[in-house]
């Protein structure tokens, strides 16, 4: 336990709030820049954990970086990913919420089944999505002293191991390659995802997932998915995957 944070289950997490964590030495989440008085999380982790919304209440979380700020990543792709498929997932997530809410208010789970698999996919697509955006914006380079890069080794022998193993994840599935600690043996897992949730692992905490849908790549890369990796790969901001993976491990 670190700072009041405690491990959830990946259908609870909402790490990916507006976040950003700039390539320098201070890092911001949300509104409140991280100091000694004002650690790494701030007022949107402290909202995030304590003052969770309403149900079908989900507001879309900005950009933590200008939408030309990735390299290699166009400005129409990130508005069209961010505005239009992201902010579709968390319209999703509150439609069904809403949804559900009525069947309870009325007691008839005729349609329980689609509205379940409709939550799932929704609200995981926003989770996913929130904390993709918040480890992009980086130069790509992991320091050697980060806690992240000694698990890493720990767990996959090497960085070039892991880096072998996600990219190959990444290649082969039908949603997201999805870098997550797990707290029930302690270590990192690549987990590969179909659509948002199919794969997903319960209590995994995601802490570096990559979008391999098509959305996320075909107008600045076409069907060159191994390019997309790579750009995605290069603009990634590993001092924002170090900080989800120690609030992840409560170190």
């Amino acid at each position: 336990m670190r700072d009041g944070f405690r491990v959830a289950a990946v259908s609870r997490s909402r790490l990916g709030g507006r976040r950003s964590i700039r390539s320098g030495d201070s890092v911001a989440w949300g509104t409140g820049i991280a100091t000694e008085s004002n650690p790494p999380g701030g007022e949107t982790f402290e909202r995030i954990y304590s003052a969770p919304p309403m149900a079908y209440e989900h507001a879309p979380e900005p950009l933590p970086f200008e939408t030309d700020a990735l390299d290699g990543i166009s400005r129409q792709l990130t508005e069209w990913h961010h505005d239009t498929h992201y902010q579709s997932y968390v319209k999703g997530r509150n439609a069904v919420e809403k949804r559900l809410e009525e069947m309870r208010e009325k007691g008839d789970f005729a349609d329980v089944r689609a509205a379940k698999l409709n939550e799932s996919h929704n609200a995981s697509g926003k989770i996913l999505h929130e904390i993709y955006y918040a480890v992009l914006g980086g130069d790509g380079e992991l320091d050697e002293g980060l806690p992240v890069r000694a698990k890493i080794e720990e767990d996959f022998g090497s960085y070039e191991s892991w880096m072998e193993e996600f990219k190959a994840v990444a290649m082969s599935a039908r949603g997201w390659a999805v870098l997550a600690y797990d707290a029930s043996d302690g270590r990192l897992h690549v987990f590969l995802v179909d659509g948002h949730d199919q794969g997903a692992v319960w209590g995994a905490q995601p802490i570096l997932p990559l979008d391999v849908w098509e959305h996320a790549y075909y107008y600045d890369q076409g069907p060159n998915r191994a390019a997309y990796v790579e750009t995605f790969l290069k603009n990634l901001n590993w001092k924002a995957v170090d900080e989800y993976y120690r609030r992840a491990a409560g170190l």
